[in-house]
């Protein structure tokens, strides 16, 4: 019975110390952030993956402003800049290989 008394405790002690141990996202970046300002090699490592997010989250705003202009041309000009377009490159110029 103590043998089994002593995994029944194990088990709640690794339980209560798992729980301790989730940490939120917030916490896990301030972590490594600390962990990051010991190096200055690794912090440009990370300004330069930042600036990267940034720069991929400017072109998703870029799409969002061209996409609020949607339906503001009209059908009849919408229908003849279709038409041009189809004139002109609808072909293929010279001799194709």
């Amino acid at each position: 019975m103590a043998g089994k008394l002593k995994i029944y405790y194990l088990a709640i002690t690794f339980n209560t110390l798992s729980h301790n141990t989730i940490m939120t996202i917030q916490e896990k970046i301030e972590q490594d952030v600390a962990w990051v300002s010991q190096s200055s090699s690794l912090q440009a490592k990370l300004l330069n993956f930042l600036q990267s997010l940034k720069v991929q989250s400017s072109s998703k705003r870029n799409v969002e402003r061209v996409l609020s202009h949607a339906g503001t041309i009209e059908d009849s000009a919408a229908n003849e800049v279709t038409k041009i377009i189809n004139e002109e490159f609808g072909r293929i110029d010279g001799e194709w290989h």
